[in-house]
């Protein structure tokens, strides 16, 4: 990263998996007042955000990967990162490299291929939305 921090200094020090743990927990603690009627309430209009959302992220990721000649194949799921966020795109590079990988050798390569367009492609879209919702929001004030 720039020379400023050495290469995994994260997996180094041991500190990565409770990192991980720990932007879970954070998670799942903002939904601690979540009632059972605010789940079923909320489902279908959900559902449908994430069928209309995640089709029309599809479609946009296969035009963008068609541009930009790059594999459809994977710039669908870069683009699909919009989704599952941080740690949930680093999370499915580590389960695809294990399931798909035969050594350790390929899954590492398979890992390094993946994370570096899955991390980018997740902050970046999170980002623009959230400045694209926030500049619509901050009108309404």
């Amino acid at each position: 990263m720039l020379g400023i921090f050495p290469a995994k200094a994260m997996q180094r020090a041991n500190a990565f998996g409770l990192a991980m743990a720990t932007v879970i927990v954070v998670v799942l603690a903002s939904m601690s007042s979540v009632t059972w009627n605010d789940m079923v309430q909320g489902l279908w209009p959900v559902l449908l955000i994430l069928g209309v959302g995640g089709a029309g992220i599809i479609g946009g990721g296969w035009i963008a990967s068609k541009i930009l000649k790059w594999d459809p194949l994977k710039g669908i799921p870069v683009a699909l990162t919009a989704l599952f966020g941080f740690p949930g795109d680093y999370i499915l590079c580590q389960e695809i490299s294990r399931s798909v990988g035969r050594d350790e050798h390929e899954q590492k390569a398979i890992f390094d291929e993946l994370i570096t367009p899955m991390l980018v492609g997740g902050f970046t879209t999170v980002t623009t939305a959230s400045i694209v919702v926030a500049s619509i929001l901050v009108q309404t004030i």
